[in-house]
């Protein structure tokens, strides 16, 4: 059984292959075929070789604008909250535009009253960093929760609300195991 000789061609061969695709007016066939190269592997070049520009700008610290910053990524409350700490920086029809976000809802949302949602969350927010301290801040949302249902204005919250409102407040639970030897 023979086996098929593989050709290798030079890095540099490949690239001014590549360049030459990209040049208006010219078809990767016929380039293929004025090179004596197949179009799949030329192809391929083409495709590697975005890939390594692709690589090479991330480890530059560019990064794929749909990947971006944490900023683009984060809910359009934030977008909204971002751009009116920044509106005195940059214009708010440009933010919105960066943000993918409608300028309408920025300026509903800035006129728009708080919620009664908001309202309860700022309210259990205030009673949960009270709690936490009171605990010296060795305590989890099983225990604040359990602690806020003794109230009577908060005897209906559920343990994930608290425990996300305790993320968000910058708490932190300690666990201490009983039966793990330190007492």
């Amino acid at each position: 059984m023979d086996s098929v000789q593989r050709r290798r061609y030079d890095p540099d061969f490949k690239r001014n292959a590549v360049r030459l695709t990209e040049e208006p007016g010219r078809s990767v066939k016929g380039i293929a075929d004025n090179l004596g190269i197949s179009t799949d592997i030329l192809y391929r070049w083409r495709s590697d070789q975005r890939a390594g520009k692709e690589a090479q700008r991330r480890r530059d610290g560019a990064r794929y604008p749909e990947k971006s910053c944490g900023n683009l990524q984060q809910s359009t409350e934030m977008k909204y909250r971002f751009m009116k700490e920044n509106r005195s920086s940059f214009p708010v029809k440009k933010m919105c535009q960066a943000l993918e976000v409608a300028q309408s809802g920025f300026y509903r949302l800035e006129k728009a009253p708080v919620s009664k949602r908001q309202q309860e969350n700022n309210r259990i927010k205030e009673r949960v960093k009270e709690i936490f301290s009171a605990h010296k801040g060795i305590v989890g949302s099983p225990l604040v929760t359990a602690d806020l249902r003794d109230e009577d204005k908060l005897s209906k919250v559920s343990r994930p609300r608290v425990a996300r409102i305790l993320r968000q407040a910058g708490g932190r639970a300690f666990v201490v195991q009983l039966n793990s030897g330190v007492f």
